[in-house]
C-alpha cells in the first residue's frame, strides 16, 4: 500500500460548551480582560492571584485564609435576590467580599453572553513519513562528538537522545516534519531550530514518549514556528520549550519548573500547572477539571471546564498572547475542518523516451481554498496500491529518470491541507507509463531532421498578423520561462498559418505517420503539418517523434525557417560555439541574417545546444511576423481595459509584451475577444 506525508486529524470529537464571546454591556468589568474563562466551579484558596477578570457560568468559590486576590471582576450570568453565589466554606459572602477574597471589579451580571459548542480535537494520528529517513534508535553523538547535527528533512525515530550539541532542524527548505517514539532531552541539550529568516516553515514534532528533563525545544525561540504533539507519556520536568504545544490524553500535568512560551491546547479530562511550572501563552483545556498551585504561572488565558487555583498558584491576562491565540491557533482546535478534495485539470500524460532523453511529467490540480502539495510515485506494475514515493518528487512536475531501458509506472497524489493543524485528503490518481527504449541502431544524433533547404514559400511580413496564436497552459499560467516542448512549438507555428489558410494543401493523414502519435492528441495535427513541410522525418526503423521533448535554440531555428520560408543565407556565423558541421548551421545563420536571432552579448556565442524557453521562442515568433507596438493588448475595440490573466507574468519581465501580444486577437490593433478562436477548436479541426 502506497503511505502518503499527512497530518491527519481524527474523527473523534470532543464537545463542551465555552464562552466564546463577550456580550458589551453597561459594565466594563476590567476591559473584559479574561484572564480565565470556565463552565463550571471556580475555587479559590490558600493564596492565590489572578490578574483579570473570570467569568464562569457555575458558582465562585473561595476561603477565608486571606490572600485570595482577583485583580479584576468576577463575572456570571447567574443572579439572586441577593446578588451571586459566591460561598466561602458554607456560606454565602456577598457584602464582605472585599476582605474574602479581594476583588477589585466587583461582581458584575451578564446574561447575555452568547456560547457556542466548541468542538476540540487534538487526537493527532501520527503520520506515515514516506521516503523519510528512519532511525530506530539514535544517540546525537553517533553523529559525531563535536558540532551539532543538522536535519532539514522530514525524519522519523524510534528512540532519539540528544548529547553533545543537540540537534538543529533547518527550515529554510520548507516544514519538517519529526516523529519521535521515544524523545530524551538530558540536561541542557535540546531541539533548536534554523532557517527561519524570510519564511513561514515550521517543524511539526511529534512525540509518544517525552522526557524533557531539563531539555530545551526552540528555546527563547518564536513558538509560532513549532507545533508539539505529545500522545503518550510525558516528563515536563525543568524542561523549557518555546512552541504550541498539544496535549492529547486524559491528563495533561506541566509541573516541577517546565517552562512553555507559546500555547497549550488538550482534550484531558484533567490538567495542571505546578510546581513552579510557567506557561507563557494560553492553556485551552475546556473538558478538563484544571488546578493551578504550589506556584504555577500562566501568563495568557486559561480556559477551562473548572479551575482550582491555591498555594500561589497565578493566571494573569496577556492580550498579546490571547489575540496570537484567537488568531492562528483557536479556529484550528475549536472547529473541525473541512478540505475538499483536489480537483484534477490536467492528469498525467504517458510518455516514450529513448535512452539519455529528457522527459517531464506534469500535473495540474485547483482547490477554491487550502494549500495544495504534491508526492510522486514509482510502481513497476500498473498499479497505484504499491507505488515508492520519489525522494524530493514534491511538486507539480516530475523528470523521470531514463537512464536505462525499461517501463515504469507514475502517478502523483495530491493533497489539499488547510490550517496549521493540517487535516488532509487525496484526489483521484492516475497511472503514468514511461517506456524507456534502447539505445537505437540509427544515428540518433541527427534526430530524424533532414538538413534540406525550406520547401515554404517565403511568409515573412506577408500573414496577417491579427490573430492569437499562444494560449496558457491553464486559464491562469502562461509558463513563460519553461522550456518550450516540441508540440508546443510546432501548434504556435501551426495556428497562425492555419488562421491565414497557408498550410499549403496540408490535410492529416489517415493514419499517424509516428508512433508515439495516435492521431487524438490537441498537438497531432501540428506536428503531422511539420512533417508534411519536411521539418521531421519518418523512419522505418526509429518512427517516433517525441512530442514531450524540449526543443534548443538550433531546433527552433529550423522550425521558423520551415514555417515561414526563411532561405538559406550566404552571410558566414563567426559564433564560437556554432560551426557549419552543426545541423542547425544554415537554419540559425538564416535567422541571424534575418535580425531574428542574436549571439549573447559580449560572449560571441549563440548557444545553439541549449533549450529555448517560451517567451524566448514568442519573442523571435513576434520579430518574424512583426506582432509589435500597433497591437495594443490593453485596450478592446469596445475600449475596456484589458487586463492579464495569467498570474505568473511579470508586467516589469523582458518578455511580458511580448507574451501579452501573442496572447490576443486583434482588429484594428485594439484586442478583440470575438476573434480568438476556441483553442480546441484551433488545434484539432
Amino acid at each position: 500500500m502506497k503511505r502518503m506525508i499527512s497530518l491527519l486529524v481524527t474523527a473523534a470529537m470532543l464537545v463542551s460548551c465555552v464562552p466564546v464571546a463577550m456580550a458589551t454591556g453597561t459594565d466594563d468589568y476590567a476591559d473584559k480582560k479574561l484572564a480565565v474563562i470556565a463552565k463550571g466551579t471556580v475555587d479559590m484558596h490558600n493564596t492565590m492571584t489572578i490578574d483579570g477578570s473570570v467569568y464562569t457560568t457555575g458558582e465562585i468559590w473561595a476561603d477565608n485564609s486571606g490572600g485570595n486576590n482577583v485583580n479584576g471582576s468576577l463575572i456570571s450570568p447567574i443572579a439572586t435576590d441577593k446578588g451571586y453565589k459566591y460561598y466561602t466554606g458554607k456560606h454565602k459572602f456577598t457584602t464582605n467580599y472585599n476582605t474574602v477574597p479581594t476583588v477589585s471589579g466587583g461582581f458584575k451580571t451578564d446574561s447575555t453572553v452568547t456560547y457556542a459548542e466548541n468542538v476540540l480535537d487534538p487526537l493527532f494520528t501520527v503520520p506515515t513519513l514516506s521516503g523519510a529517513k528512519h532511525y530506530d534508535t539514535l544517540v546525537a553523538n553517533q553523529w559525531g562528538s563535536t558540532g551539532s547535527i543538522t536535519i532539514n528533512q522530514d525524519t522519523s525515530f524510534g528512540t532519539l537522545t540528544l548529547q553533545g550539541n543537540g540537534l538543529i532542524v533547518d527550515l529554510s527548505k520548507g516544514d519538517v516534519t519529526m516523529v519521535v517514539n521515544k524523545l530524551t532531552l538530558p540536561n541542557s541539550f535540546g531541539i533548536l531550530v534554523s532557517g527561519t529568516s524570510g519564511n513561514t516553515h515550521k517543524l511539526n514534532l511529534y512525540v509518544n514518549q517525552f522526557d524533557g528533563a531539563g531539555g530545551q525545544i526552540n528555546n527563547n525561540g518564536d513558538s509560532s514556528r513549532v507545533n508539539v504533539y505529545l500522545t503518550g507519556i510525558m516528563n515536563f520536568s525543568n524542561a523549557s520549550i518555546a512552541a504550541n504545544v498539544y496535549i492529547a490524553g486524559s491528563d495533561a500535568t506541566i509541573t516541577s519548573g517546565a517552562t512553555i512560551h507559546g500555547h497549550v491546547v488538550t482534550n484531558a479530562k484533567t490538567a495542571s500547572v505546578t510546581g513552579n511550572a510557567k506557561v507563557y501563552g494560553v492553556v485551552y483545556a475546556p473538558n478538563a477539571a484544571t488546578t493551578v498551585s504550589n506556584s504555577g504561572r500562566i501568563e495568557g488565558q486559561l480556559v477551562t471546564s473548572s479551575l482550582d487555583i491555591s498555594g500561589s498558584g497565578y493566571i494573569g491576562y496577556a492580550a498579546t498572547a490571547v489575540t496570537d491565540f484567537d488568531t492562528n491557533v483557536k479556529s484550528l482546535v475549536s472547529e473541525a475542518p473541512t478540505v475538499e478534495a483536489p480537483i484534477i485539470i490536467t492528469q498525467p500524460s504517458s510518455l516514450a523516451a529513448h535512452v539519455g532523453d529528457a522527459a517531464k511529467l506534469s500535473v495540474e490540480a485547483s482547490v477554491t481554498k487550502g494549500n495544495l502539495s504534491y508526492q510522486w510515485y514509482s510502481s513497476s506494475s500498473n498499479s497505484t496500491n504499491d507505488g515508492i514515493a520519489i525522494n524530493e518528487a514534491t511538486s507539480a512536475t516530475y523528470a523521470p529518470s531514463t537512464t536505462a531501458a525499461g517501463t515504469t509506472y507514475y502517478y502523483c497524489v495530491i493533497t489539499n491541507t488547510v490550517g496549521k493543524i493540517v487535516a488532509t485528503t487525496t484526489s483521484s490518481i492516475i497511472s503514468t507509463v514511461v517506456t524507456v527504449n534502447s539505445t537505437p541502431a540509427v544515428d540518433y544524433s541527427k534526430d530524424l531532421i533532414p538538413n534540406n533547404d525550406p520547401a515554404t514559400p517565403n511568409l515573412v511580413g506577408k500573414l496577417c498578423n491579427d490573430y492569437a496564436y499562444i494560449y496558457g497552459k491553464s486559464d491562469t499560467t502562461m509558463g513563460p520561462e519553461d522550456s518550450i516542448i516540441r508540440c508546443e512549438a510546432s501548434a504556435l507555428l501551426y495556428r497562425l498559418l492555419k488562421q491565414n489558410g497557408k498550410l499549403d494543401g496540408f490535410s492529416k493523414p489517415s493514419n499517424s505517420s509516428f508512433q508515439d502519435i495516435k492521431g487524438d492528441e490537441w498537438y497531432s495535427n501540428a506536428l503531422e503539418f511539420m512533417t508534411y513541410i519536411g521539418v521531421y522525418n519518418k523512419d522505418t526503423t526509429q518512427d517516433s517523434v517525441f512530442a514531450y521533448r524540449p526543443i534548443t535554440r538550433g531546433e527552433a531555428a529550423k522550425l521558423f525557417a520551415f514555417s515561414m520560408g526563411i532561405k538559406s543565407s550566404d552571410n558566414v556565423c563567426n559564433f564560437t560555439d556554432l560551426d557549419a558541421s552543426n545541423r542547425y548551421y544554415k537554419y540559425i545563420n538564416a535567422m541571424v541574417a534575418g535580425g531574428y536571432m542574436q549571439g549573447d552579448k559580449g560572449v560571441n556565442t549563440i548557444r545553439p545546444n541549449d533549450e529555448i524557453t517560451r517567451a524566448e521562442f514568442v519573442v523571435i515568433y513576434n520579430s518574424i511576423v512583426g506582432r509589435d507596438s500597433y497591437y495594443d493588448y490593453t485596450t478592446d475595440v469596445n475600449g475596456n481595459t484589458v487586463t492579464c490573466p495569467y498570474t505568473d507574468l511579470d508586467p516589469g519581465a523582458w518578455y511580458y509584451k511580448d507574451m501579452m501580444r501573442a496572447a490576443f486577437s486583434y482588429t484594428d490593433g485594439k484586442v478583440d475577444p470575438s476573434k480568438r478562436l476556441d483553442r480546441n477548436a484551433l488545434d484539432m479541426n
